[in-house]
């Protein structure tokens, strides 16, 4: 999570400096700030992206298959019991 906030960081500092260029009318600084920051954007990105891959173990939180049947047959019992006690 650390390095998240740093390129949140430089990600937001070259926006704010070539912004301000941009108003002051610096065009060759403007655009070597937003190539610099593609570039920068484009790095991370490559980075970065491919170590949080996301597997099914992670994405459950952890849990495996056999508790998560265990769950859904506790939620279709309690089911069944709320029907027999509506039909009386």
């Amino acid at each position: 999570m650390g390095m998240l906030k740093f390129v949140f960081i430089i990600n937001t500092l070259f926006f704010s400096v070539s912004f301000a260029f941009l108003v002051f009318e610096i065009w060759k600084v403007v655009g070597f700030l937003i190539i610099t920051g593609s570039l920068y954007n484009i790095w991370c990105f490559f980075k970065y992206c491919g170590s949080t891959k996301i597997s099914p173990e992670n994405f459950l939180g952890g849990l495996d298959r056999v508790s998560i049947m265990e769950d859904l047959d506790r939620e279709a019992e309690r089911r069944r019991e709320v029907e027999k006690l509506n039909r009386n």
